[in-house]
């Protein structure tokens, strides 16, 4: 009895330490409020808060430039410099660790590969959707995949996911 409630009690705080990380990104995203809960913000309170900002922000490096210095830290196999450049800071440390786990899983190159040619999908003023085509595994069709940006309040575009 005693390890059953042990086992529920682990999982309660897994569980929220999971909804605590979530709610966390949403809060350094801009998108909920920084108080306990951490309720997301409407759109009217958004429009309010950030009064199309973004919209008035001058681009300064394009998703196409941000993708290309990207690609040329990549390819040189500089990991960190290809993180730092281009994706969000508080990502850094997650996708510098996927790169390094690809690149002792020998996958590396293959990444590489399928990420050098991205082709836009959608353009809004603050988020823009890209798709590559990557190919799972040998004799596999290739299938799609999509690179998120994020326009920062300096006017760069950064990658926010793939």
């Amino acid at each position: 009895m005693a390890a059953l409630v042990l086992i529920i009690g682990v999982l309660f705080i897994l569980s929220f330490a999971g909804w605590m990380l979530e709610k966390q990104d949403l809060v350094a995203e801009g998108l909920a409020k920084s108080k306990f809960p951490y309720v997301k913000y409407t759109n009217e309170e958004l429009v309010s808060i950030y009064r199309d900002d973004l919209t008035m922000i001058k681009t300064t490096q394009s998703p196409e430039q941000t993708h290309k210095l990207f690609m040329f830290h990549l390819k040189a196999g500089e990991i960190d410099e290809a993180v730092e450049c281009c994706f969000r800071r508080g990502d850094w440390d997650k996708y510098k660790e996927a790169f390094r786990v690809n690149k002792e899983k020998g996958v590396y190159d293959v990444m590489v590969e399928d990420l050098t040619e991205i082709k836009k999908h959608l353009l809004f003023d603050a988020t823009a959707v890209y798709v590559f085509s990557a190919t799972p595994e040998e004799g596999i069709e290739k299938v799609g995949g999509t690179v998120e940006f994020i326009k920062d309040r300096s006017g760069k575009w950064l990658i926010k996911s793939f």
